[in-house]
C-alpha cells in the first residue's frame, strides 16, 4: 500500500504499509480538526500517529496522539482535558491476551501510566496517577492527589489494591475541608465477585482523622470491623472540643446489613445503634445515648445552645425521618441569641417523635430574670415546618448599651426553617429604660458578638463553654430575617435617660416587617420629663420613641421655653445609639447664641470666660461626653424611678423623688428649701384619665380628676 489518503472538512487521514497472508505492517496519520461535528457536547482537535504490525499471530500496536481542548459534554471530564493532552499506547495481542507495555496520559490536570496483562481468565494491571491541582476539575476543590492501583482478576474474582496520598485536599465544604487538611493517605484492598463488592481492609489517616476497616467472609456472610477516631469534634461541630471515636461491626448477609455501632466523644457524647437495613433500604434500627446540644450549633448560628440531652429512638420502615419514633429529653440547657442580646438558662425540654414530626414542650428561665414556656411541633423533613406557642413571664431583655426591659405575654412562631418564618402576638413591657449613647446601663456579663479570642488557652475555652457565652461565631452562615407582627403595650414607665435627660413615656406600638427592617405603627408618647443643663431645668414639651431597623429605638424629645421675647427649643432626635442635638429659636438665632440664652439668659458676647467654660461643659453633657451624672447614679442605686433637685429664682433647692407602686399608681415626694414636704399620688384610670391626690406635712389634702389627650 503506497498511499491511502482521505480528506474532508471533518477528517484528514493518510496510510501506507504492507499486507500479506502471514504479515501486516501499517502506518497511519490521522487529523480530526474538530470533534464538534459529532455533536452531543464533543469538541476539540486530535492528531494521531498509528503503527500496527502483525507477525506470526502476534499483533503489536503503537499509538501516539495529541489532543487539544477535548470536551465530551461532562463538566468534570471537560475540565480535566482542557489544554493539550498527550497519549502514548504500546500494546501486544497474542492468543487472546493483551499486554499493555505502556499506557501514558498527561496534561496540565492529570498524569497517569499503566502496564499489565488483560486476559479474560487472569488479568493483572498496575497503574500510577497524579492530579497536581484538583481545582482544575471542580470549582471549590483544591489540593493534589497521587497514587497507584493494582487490579488482578482470576476469572471469578477481581481484586483491587489502592494506595492514594493527598496534600491539603479541599472539597469546597468547610467541615470536609477541615477534616482533609494536611497529608491524607488512603490504602484499601477490595474484591468483587458476582457483582458484590467486599472491602477486605481499608485505612484512612491524616492529622485529624484515622479510620480502619477490616473484614472477613464466610459463605454468603461478610463481616467488617469498623474503627474511627476524630482528633477534635469541633472540626465538624463548632463549640465541642475533644476527640471522638466510633467502633463496631457491619455484617453483610443475603438480606442486607446488620449494624452494631457505638460512638463516644466530648461533652458526654455516647451513642449506640443496633439493627438491620435490608437491600430494599427498609430499616429496623434502635439508637440511644446522650450528647451535648451544641452539636446543632452550625444549623442555628449565630445563635448557640449548650447542654446535655438524652435520646431513645427507633427507625422502623423506609430509611428516612418519617420512620423515626421515640423521645428526646434535655435539662440544664442554656441558649444565647447574640443579635437580640438574649440568654436563657435552666431550660428543660421534651420532644416526642412520630411520623416525621416532633411534639415539643419546653420551659426555662431568663439569665437576667423572668421565665418562659413553649409548646408546639416541628416537622423533621421537607421544609422543616415549625409551629410553636410561647409564653413569657417578665422575661428580662436588654442591650447593655441601649435598653433594659421585661416582657410578658404570648406569641406564636411559625413557618419553615428553610423558608419564611413568622412571629405574631401581643406583649407587654414592664419598667423599661432606654439609654442614649454615652450613658450605658452597664453589662451583666454578656460577651458581645464578634469578639475574637486570640490564642485562647484551653482553660479559658472550658470556662466560656460552661458559662454558655461562646457566642457570636457564625461559621460562614448568614442568618435569615424573621417576619414579625407584634404588639408592644407599655402604658407608662418607659424611661429615656442620659445626657441630662429624664423622660417617661407610654403607649402602644405595633411592629411589622422583619427583624432586619422593622416597620413600626404607633409610638410611645411623652408623659412627663425634663432636661438639665448646667443647673437649668427645661421641661420637655413633646416627645416619642419608636423602633426601626434592628431594634435601635428612634427617639424625638423637645424642650421649649420662652424668655426675653425669644422662644428657644432643644431638640434631640435620631437613633438612641447616636441621636443628634439641635438648638432652635424664634426669631431665628445662630445655634451658639441659642445655647447662651437658654443657659445664661444673655447673648454670647457677654459671657465671662468661666461662663463660656460652663457652656462648653453643658454642651458636652448633652452630646454624650459628660457621663451619667451624680443624680442619675444616685437614683439608680436607691431604686427610684425619678430623683430630681430643682432650684427657684433665688437659687434655693428642692428635692423630688418618685416611684411606681403598681402598674398604674405613681407617687412622688417633694421637700422644699424650708423643709416642708408634699406627697402626691397619681392613679391612672386610663391612658387619658388620671385621679391625683396630695397631702403635705401640715395635714392639708387635695384631690382632682384630670383628663389629658394628645393630638
Amino acid at each position: 500500500l503506497d498511499l491511502l489518503d482521505l480528506n474532508n472538512p471533518a477528517l484528514v487521514a493518510t496510510a501506507q504499509g504492507m499486507i500479506a497472508p502471514e504479515m501486516l505492517e501499517i502506518q497511519a496519520q490521522v487529523n480530526i480538526p474538530s470533534l464538534a461535528a459529532l455533536g452531543n457536547g464533543y469538541g476539540g482537535a486530535i492528531d494521531a500517529q498509528i503503527a500496527l504490525r502483525s507477525d506470526d499471530g502476534i499483533e503489536r500496536l503503537d499509538l501516539s496522539a495529541t489532543a487539544r481542548d477535548l470536551t465530551v459534554g461532562q463538566d468534570e471530564v471537560d475540565r480535566a482535558l482542557r489544554g493539550v493532552t498527550e497519549l502514548q499506547l504500546q500494546a501486544t495481542h497474542d492468543d487472546g491476551v493483551v499486554t499493555v507495555d505502556l499506557l501514558d496520559v498527561s496534561n496540565p490536570a492529570l498524569a497517569a501510566t499503566a502496564r499489565g496483562v488483560i486476559d479474560p481468565g487472569a488479568s493483572d494491571v498496575q497503574a500510577e496517577f497524579r492530579l497536581p491541582d484538583l481545582a482544575r476539575l471542580r470549582p471549590g476543590a483544591g489540593g493534589s492527589l497521587n497514587g497507584s492501583a493494582h487490579l488482578r482478576e482470576d476469572g471469578v474474582t477481581r481484586r483491587l489494591a489502592l494506595d492514594v496520598t493527598g496534600q491539603n485536599l479541599r472539597a469546597g465544604v468547610a467541615p470536609a475541608d477541615a477534616l482533609l487538611a494536611g497529608t491524607t493517605r488512603l490504602t484499601a484492598q477490595a474484591t468483587e465477585r458476582e457483582g458484590a463488592i467486599f472491602i477486605e481492609s481499608a485505612e484512612l489517616s491524616n492529622p485529624q482523622l484515622t479510620a480502619t476497616i477490616s473484614g472477613d467472609a464466610t459463605g454468603t456472610s461478610r463481616q467488617m470491623q469498623v474503627s474511627a477516631r476524630l482528633s477534635n469534634l469541633a472540626l465538624v461541630a463548632p463549640g465541642i472540643a475533644g476527640a471522638a471515636q466510633l467502633s463496631g461491626t457491619v455484617r453483610e448477609t443475603e438480606a442486607g446489613f446488620d449494624l452494631d455501632l457505638s460512638a463516644t466523644g466530648p461533652a458526654g457524647l455516647s451513642v449506640s445503634a443496633r439493627g438491620d437495613i435490608s437491600r430494599a433500604l427498609q430499616a429496623d434500627l434502635t439508637a440511644s445515648g446522650r450528647l451535648d446540644l451544641a452539636l446543632i450549633n452550625p444549623l442555628i448560628e449565630p445563635s448557640s445552645i449548650q447542654g446535655p440531652a438524652q435520646f431513645d429512638l427507633r427507625m422502623n420502615g423506609p430509611l428516612g425521618l418519617d420512620s423515626l419514633s421515640g423521645t428526646v429529653t434535655a435539662a440544664g440547657v442554656s441558649f444565647v441569641q447574640p443579635g437580640a442580646h438574649l440568654r436563657l438558662s435552666d431550660i428543660a425540654a421534651r420532644a416526642d417523635l412520630q411520623n416525621g414530626r416532633a411534639d415539643i414542650d419546653l420551659r426555662g428561665q431568663g439569665a437576667r430574670g423572668g421565665s418562659f414556656a413553649a409548646s408546639g411541633f416541628a416537622e423533621l423533613g421537607g421544609a422543616q415546618r415549625v409551629d410553636l406557642r410561647l409564653t413569657l413571664n417578665e422575661l428580662a431583655v436588654e442591650d447593655p448599651q441601649l435598653f433594659r426591659t421585661t416582657v410578658s405575654g404570648t406569641f406564636g412562631f411559625a413557618g419553615a426553617l428553610t423558608g419564611e418564618r413568622r412571629a405574631t402576638g401581643a406583649l407587654s413591657l414592664g419598667p423599661t429604660e432606654i439609654r442614649i449613647l454615652g450613658a450605658g446601663l452597664g453589662s451583666t456579663g454578656y460577651v458581645p458578638p464578634g469578639l475574637r479570642h486570640v490564642n485562647e488557652p484551653a482553660a479559658v475555652r472550658t470556662t466560656r463553654d460552661r458559662a454558655g457565652i461562646r457566642t457570636g461565631e457564625t461559621h460562614g452562615r448568614t442568618p435569615r430575617p424573621l417576619v414579625i407582627d407584634l404588639t408592644l403595650d407599655a402604658p407608662n414607665r418607659v424611661f429615656i435617660r442620659g445626657r441630662g435627660l429624664d423622660a417617661e413615656l407610654g403607649g402602644s406600638l405595633r411592629l411589622t416587617g422583619t427583624t432586619a427592617d422593622v416597620i413600626p405603627i404607633g409610638q410611645f408618647s411623652l408623659i412627663r420629663g425634663r432636661l438639665d443643663l448646667l443647673g437649668n431645668r427645661f421641661n420637655l414639651t413633646e416627645g416619642f420613641a419608636s423602633l426601626q431597623g434592628e431594634f435601635d429605638p428612634f427617639i424625638r424629645l423637645v424642650a421649649t421655653t420662652t424668655s426675653g421675647g425669644f422662644t428657644t427649643s432643644i431638640i434631640i432626635d435620631g437613633q438612641a445609639s447616636s441621636p443628634e442635638v439641635r438648638f432652635e429659636s424664634m426669631p431665628e438665632l445662630p445655634e451658639e447664641e441659642v445655647v447662651s440664652r437658654l443657659i445664661f439668659n444673655r447673648d454670647l458676647t457677654s459671657l465671662s470666660p468661666f461662663q463660656a467654660a460652663q457652656l462648653a461643659s453643658a454642651v458636652a453633657t448633652l452630646t454624650g461626653r459628660g457621663g451619667n451624672g451624680f443624680m442619675d447614679r444616685l437614683r439608680s442605686s436607691v431604686g427610684l424611678d425619678d430623683l430630681d433637685i430643682t432650684t427657684d429664682e433665688d437659687g434655693q433647692a428642692a428635692l423630688r423623688a418618685g416611684r411606681y407602686l403598681t402598674e398604674n399608681i405613681y407617687t412622688d415626694v417633694v421637700i422644699d428649701p424650708q423643709g416642708r414636704s408634699e406627697v402626691t399620688i397619681n392613679l391612672d384610670l386610663s391612658p387619658s384619665l388620671t385621679v391625683r391626690g396630695r397631702a403635705d406635712e401640715q395635714g392639708r389634702t387635695g384631690i382632682g380628676v384630670f383628663f389629658e389627650r394628645d393630638y
